[in-house]
């Protein structure tokens, strides 16, 4: 009888789980609410990265000599631009844009009179991601079999700051991964919090719960008020910005909310995420490269000088040698700027050549 009872309930159980995954997918692709629920998810917590790093796996080039970008859209922007005024793509009005997975003016920089297996990039920059992500995705890069001969961190203050992302760990492309990683019941962890990884990994409704929450109750994030990180590059051209205004109002009143007032607990957190990633990439002997990416006068306006010191300090000291401070280089010119803290085709091109005469004083 017991038997009958276990077995009759675990029937029950795998068709009701079935009938769940499907009604969720359904309510989620198909219905209007359901469209609306994921146009504002997707429209604020990406997971392009992770879609970058599925592309790479499966077109087979998992190779020893791939050199690995980490970081936000001003990585994404630069190299993407820089690709699309030497080779025509990824065009800016396409949704390839955002997945797009390679830095080939790079590529070709660095390969010039090379005889060894070409070295090529795996750029899994993206809009928005905080230092947490980037260590959540150098580890998937890992497991997915992937060893790279060098890693170059991006960095902006953005990644140490940002008071409109999600919480730690929270964000939809950290609980995507995260759920990858773990593989299993984890008894270091709480049931409740495995039970909630199995939801996540197998009913989509359950990974936006908290959107349908927000939706149901007609409340709106605070990120909804303010623009989404990289919002404001849809749709872009490879132009600079108009001189005086390329930190218009509407960019300066979201960032100084991303910004200020400085909340150093998270600068504290995010700044152990980098050691991790530095801590993952010498336990692998990876040589990791940190790169302070360049902005604009306008926008280092904004931050305090206590924590710009502290934020080039950080970077410097966990990189050790490997460090290149780009924060207010004199080569990136305005005109090399789309924005406040984007750079344009010109300026990623220059990225790519700072990139290429560093690297050659490291020995990977």
């Amino acid at each position: 009888m017991p038997r009958r009872w276990y077995c009759s309930t675990s029937v029950w159980l795998a068709i009701n789980t079935v009938a769940l995954v499907a009604a969720s997918s359904f309510f989620l692709e198909f219905t209007p609410t359901g469209l609306d629920i994921r146009a504002q998810t997707v429209r604020y917590d990406r997971i392009d990265a992770l879609d970058k790093l599925d592309h790479y796996v499966s077109a087979g080039e998992t190779t020893g000599n791939t050199i690995l970008l980490l970081g936000s859209s001003l990585g994404l922007v630069a190299a993407n631009l820089a690709d699309y005024k030497s080779f025509g793509l990824p065009r800016p009005d396409s949704q390839s844009f955002l997945t797009y997975n390679r830095f080939r003016y790079l590529d070709n920089l660095l390969n010039a009179g090379q005889k060894e297996a070409p070295l090529q990039t795996l750029c899994l920059t993206q809009g928005g991601n905080m230092v947490f992500e980037d260590l959540l995705l150098l580890r998937a890069t890992l497991k997915a079999g992937i060893h790279p001969r060098l890693v170059i961190y991006l960095a902006s203050p953005r990644d140490f700051l940002d008071r409109l992302h999600a919480p730690y760990l929270q964000s939809k492309l950290a609980k995507t991964i995260s759920s990858r990683l773990n593989d299993g019941w984890n008894f270091k962890r709480a049931p409740r919090e495995n039970l909630e990884n199995y939801a996540e990994q197998m009913v989509p409704a359950f990974m936006l719960r908290s959107e349908i929450i927000k939706y149901a109750s007609g409340s709106k994030s605070k990120a909804n008020k303010s623009m989404s990180a990289g919002e404001h590059f849809k749709g872009i051209k490879d132009e600079p910005g108009a001189p005086g205004t390329s930190l218009d109002e509407q960019m300066r009143a979201d960032y100084e909310k991303r910004y200020l007032p400085i909340d150093w607990s998270r600068v504290k957190q995010e700044k152990q995420s980098l050691e991790e990633i530095s801590a993952i990439c010498k336990e692998n002997h990876i040589p990791l490269l940190v790169v302070a990416m360049p902005l604009s006068r306008q926008n280092l306006a904004l931050l305090p000088p206590e924590f710009l010191e502290k934020y080039r300090q950080m970077l410097g000291s966990t990189s050790t040698s490997n460090f290149l401070d780009l924060t207010d280089d004199s080569q990136f010119e305005p005109q090399d700027f789309l924005d406040a803290v984007h750079l344009r085709s010109s300026g990623g091109i220059k990225l790519a050549k700072k990139l290429q005469t560093r690297l050659a004083e490291v020995n990977f």
